[in-house]
């Protein structure tokens, strides 16, 4: 009889973890404050396709620096949304997994914000990027980074949104070969159980 709660229990756990699809897509929000170099920048930590990125600028020269999958550069795009105290004048960049600048926006979005369009990024590859948000007129140095030239103007802080296509979390999805296991395992406990039951 313990045998067989111990085996219904491993069969439910198994059957949630097939049953989780990493398919929808999903947002992170910034915890605390996100970083501003690639050595400190925030982990978007979800698994799978990860559509926005939700944060604010809370120092008037805030930078907020985000470490993601870019999983379809030829799809990728960065499309920000705010509500910055004053005029709402922000700035977008992509570095590659070193630290390279290899897309930077200021103005192509509505108003006075970014926007980084699919195809921007088409002959990238698939990879870890890094995404940073910042007020205008504050922009990095070296390439590959490793610093900031902050000036804002005007200074401001408040909320914004990144929606994104192309691109996912950093954690980790579980490989086939490890759920075949799992299953293959669960198949020689069941046999086990079984016989000694029997």
């Amino acid at each position: 009889m313990r045998g067989n709660r111990l085996l219904g229990l491993l069969a439910w756990a198994a059957v949630m973890m097939l049953g989780v699809s990493p398919a929808a897509a999903i947002s992170w929000t910034e915890v605390g404050d996100a970083g501003t170099l690639p050595p400190v920048a925030q982990d978007a930590a979800v698994v799978g396709p990860l559509d926005a990125i939700i944060g604010a600028l809370t120092g008037y020269d805030d930078i907020d620096m985000y470490k993601i999958a870019i999983t379809d550069p030829d799809a990728f795009s960065a499309i920000a949304t705010a509500n910055l105290s004053v005029d709402n004048d922000a700035q977008l960049f992509v570095f590659d997994s070193n630290g390279f600048l290899v897309a930077s926006d200021d103005d192509d979005g509505a108003g006075m914000l970014p926007a980084i369009f699919a195809g921007e990024l088409s002959g990238n590859p698939a990879g870890t990027y890094y995404l940073a948000l910042d007020l205008w007129n504050t922009d990095p140095v070296g390439d590959p980074i490793t610093g900031w030239n902050s000036n804002p103007g005007p200074q401001q802080t408040g909320p914004y949104q990144v929606d994104l296509t192309g691109a996912a979390g950093t954690g980790v999805v579980p490989e086939p070969v490890t759920i075949l296991g799992l299953c293959m395992g669960l198949g020689s406990l069941t046999g086990y159980l079984r016989r000694r039951a029997a």
